[in-house]
């Protein structure tokens, strides 16, 4: 909203929401999203490559199986489940032993907990994603309010006091004699520049 004052000033009330405050938390959220994606970046292809089944294991509720791909170590007539060891293997990677994707059913529970103990290092994925994106978060949160909340308590004064225009400013009876006061026995400069002293 819009006021225009009696010097042909143009002034825009302040907003009553904490606008600095929700703008630092906005930041916040972004800083940690920003960092989430980086630290997803960062993880092993098998880590990237499961998390979508594991989220499939957590919000299938009204079942407790789900279908699922799951990479299988193929050597001989050996098979076993796959683990990030297994892609810097030497084996694998001459060829001796094969790397295949098998879609089956599997147990939401010991889908998720064989996950978590073969996949993530013992904890689940978001663990590891909130270890790495809390410092961000609470750095920029911190740093964020620090300047935000002298901004918002500024908006809020200016809203229930109002805003100190341009021009002349108001004094009270006391105010004036003191000024007044200071400038005695000093001398004032009149219109000409000349210092005027008292008698």
């Amino acid at each position: 909203m819009s006021r225009v004052w009696g010097r042909n000033e143009t002034y825009r009330w302040p907003s009553d929401k904490p606008v600095w405050t929700i703008t630092a938390l906005a930041l916040t959220v972004v800083a940690v999203l920003a960092a989430a994606g980086y630290e997803y970046t960062r993880w092993t292809y098998f880590q990237q490559a499961y998390l979508g089944a594991y989220i499939g294991s957590e919000v299938r509720l009204w079942s407790k199986t789900t279908p699922s791909l799951v990479a299988y170590r193929i050597e001989g007539k050996q098979k076993r489940a796959a683990v990030s060891q297994d892609l810097s293997d030497p084996a694998v990677t001459q060829g001796k032993v094969k790397l295949e994707w098998e879609r089956g059913t599997y147990n939401n529970a010991e889908l998720r907990q064989w996950l978590e103990r073969a996949i993530y290092g013992g904890q689940s994925p978001w663990l590891l994603l909130w270890a790495a994106t809390w410092k961000v978060g609470a750095g920029v949160l911190v740093v964020g309010l620090a300047l935000a909340i002298p901004r918002d308590r500024q908006r809020r004064r200016m809203r229930k006091y109002g805003r100190r225009t341009k021009g002349p400013e108001l004094a009270t009876a006391a105010q004036f004699n003191r000024s007044q006061q200071t400038t005695e026995g000093s001398g004032m400069m009149s219109k000409t520049g000349f210092t005027q002293r008292n008698s």
